[in-house]
C-alpha cells in the first residue's frame, strides 16, 4: 500500500489499488499451486474441476481483493498446506522446503489462531514423520521469527496484542446464557468475578443466541478498533497489555467459567450449539441470506467512521451490486446452497477424519489434524454460520475430497 502511496504522491486510493493487484497476484499463485497439486495427485479431470470450482466459488476472487489480513492469510495458509500435503506425500527439494517455512511464518503473522493451526501441525508431522531432524529444522525456522517478532519486536515498538476477548467466544455465550438463566444461584463472589470481564448490567441487553459479538463487545478490552465508538471506548486502557491485572481477570472468570459449565453442562452445550447451529447443518435453507457467508464484500473499506469517506472503492458500486446478486444466487440455489453454508465442511472435516481412523494411513495424519483444528476455530468464532475461517477449509476442499475418494477406494479393496 505504501509503495502505490510513494508512486502517487500520498493518494491513499492508489496505495489501496497496489495493495490489491499484489494480493491478487499472489492469490493467483497459490490457487496455481493447489490446482497443479491435485492434477498431480488426483489426476487431470480433477485439476480441471479445482480451476472451475476457484473460478465460480464467489469467496475466492472477493478474498483476494479484501483490503485487510483476510486474503493474505487466506493465500498462505493455502501454501503451507499444500506443502504439507506434499510433504506427507514424500516429495523433495528445496523449493518445497521453502514454501513450508516462508507460508508458515506468514500465515502465523496474518492471524494469531494461524500460528497455533501451524505449530499443531509441524508437532505432529515431528512425531509421527521419519525425516524428524528435517521437521525439527522446519519447525524451529517458522516459530523462532514469529516468537521474535510476536514476543521481542512488537513489545519494542509497543505495539497493542489482540484482544484476549477475541478468543473466548464460547466462554461467553456460555456464560452470559447459565448467568441469564440462574443469575439468583451466583454468589456475590461470583458476580464480582464476572462482572470484571463483562458488566453483569450489560449481558441481558447484548446478549445474542446466535452471535457472540454483542457479547464480546462488552469485554473490558477492545483491540479490533474498527469503529469510532471502539476507539472512544479504549480511551484510557490503551496500556493494558503492559499489566498483569487483565491476566488476573480472566483467569478468575475462567474458574468461574469451569465451574458453572460443570454446574450447568446442558445450558452451556446448548449456547454453543444455538450460537452455532448453521456449522452443523449443511442442508439449511437461508434463503437471500448472504450476510454471514460473504466475508465482507469487496469495496468495504479499512475503518468504517467518518475518516474513511475519501477513500475509493476497489469495485464500482454497479458492479459491487452485481456482486451481490451472485451471492445472493448462491444462497436462493437449493444445490449451490449446500456450498455456501459453514455445516457442509464440517461434516466434511468428520468425513476425513472417520476415513483416516479406517486406513490409518500416518502419513496424511498431520494434514488431516490441520484441516480439522480449522474447522474447530471456525465453530469457535462467534457469529452463526460466518465463512471467515471457514473459507481457508473451503480452499483445500479438493485435495480432502481427493484424500476420501482415495481413501473410499482403499477400503473397498480390502
Amino acid at each position: 500500500m505504501k509503495i502505490g502511496m510513494t508512486l502517487s504522491g500520498g493518494n491513499v486510493n492508489y496505495g489501496l489499488l497496489v495493495h490489491s493487484l499484489f494480493l491478487v497476484i499472489v492469490s493467483l499463485l497459490s490457487y496455481s499451486y493447489l490446482a497443479m497439486t491435485v492434477k498431480k495427485y488426483f489426476g487431470q479431470i480433477a485439476g480441471i474441476l479445482t480451476v472451475i470450482f476457484f473460478g465460480l466459488y464467489p469467496h475466492f476472487v472477493n478474498y483476494a481483493m479484501l483490503y485487510d489480513k483476510t486474503g493474505w492469510y487466506q493465500a498462505f495458509f493455502i501454501v503451507f498446506f499444500v506443502s504439507i500435503f506434499r510433504y506427507s506425500m514424500s516429495e523433495k527439494g528445496v523449493i518445497l522446503l521453502i514454501c513450508l517455512v516462508i507460508s508458515g511464518i506468514l500465515t502465523s503473522l496474518f492471524r494469531s489462531n494461524g500460528f497455533m493451526i501451524v505449530v499443531v501441525v509441524l508437532v505432529s508431522m515431528l512425531i509421527l514423520m521419519k525425516q524428524r531432524e528435517q521437521i525439527f529444522l522446519i519447525t524451529l525456522s517458522v516459530s523462532l521469527p514469529v516468537m521474535m517478532w510476536s514476543h521481542i519486536a512488537l513489545p519494542m515498538l509497543s505495539v497493542m496484542p489482540s484482544s484476549p476477548g477475541e478468543r473466548m467466544n464460547v466462554q461467553f455465550q456460555q456464560m452470559s446464557r447459565i448467568y441469564l438463566l440462574h443469575h439468583d444461584k451466583f454468589t456475590t463472589s461470583d458476580k464480582k468475578t464476572l462482572n470484571a470481564v463483562i458488566p453483569l448490567d450489560k449481558i441481558k441487553d447484548n446478549y445474542n443466541s446466535q452471535s457472540a459479538d454483542g457479547i464480546k463487545e462488552q469485554f473490558f478490552i477492545n483491540s479490533f478498533l474498527i469503529t469510532y465508538d471502539d476507539f472512544t471506548n479504549m480511551k484510557g486502557n490503551w496500556n493494558w497489555y503492559k499489566s498483569n491485572a487483565y491476566k488476573t481477570k480472566i483467569l478468575a472468570f475462567n474458574h468461574l467459567w469451569i465451574k458453572m459449565l460443570l454446574k450447568y453442562p446442558k445450558d452451556a452445550v446448548f449456547a454453543t450449539l444455538k450460537n452455532k447451529y448453521i456449522d452443523v447443518t449443511p442442508a439449511l435453507n437461508r434463503g437471500n441470506d448472504i450476510s454471514t457467508f460473504t466475508g465482507g464484500l469487496s469495496n468495504y473499506v479499512i475503518i468504517e467512521n467518518q475518516w474513511t469517506s475519501q477513500y475509493g472503492h476497489f469495485i464500482s458500486d454497479k458492479n459491487s451490486k452485481k456482486l451481490s446478486l451472485y451471492y445472493s444466487y448462491w444462497a436462493k440455489s437449493p444445490i449451490l446452497n449446500l456450498f455456501v453454508n459453514t455445516g457442509l465442511y464440517t461434516w466434511l472435516a468428520i468425513t476425513i477424519g472417520i476415513f483416516w481412523f479406517k486406513r490409518r494411513m500416518i502419513r496424511e495424519l498431520p494434514f488431516v489434524i490441520g484441516v480439522i483444528l480449522v474447522i474447530l476455530i471456525n465453530f469457535a468464532g462467534a457469529r452463526n454460520g460466518d465463512f471467515r475461517y471457514c473459507v481457508p477449509f473451503v480452499a483445500l476442499t479438493p485435495i480432502i475430497v481427493g484424500i476420501i475418494i482415495n481413501n473410499y477406494r482403499s477400503c473397498q479393496t480390502i
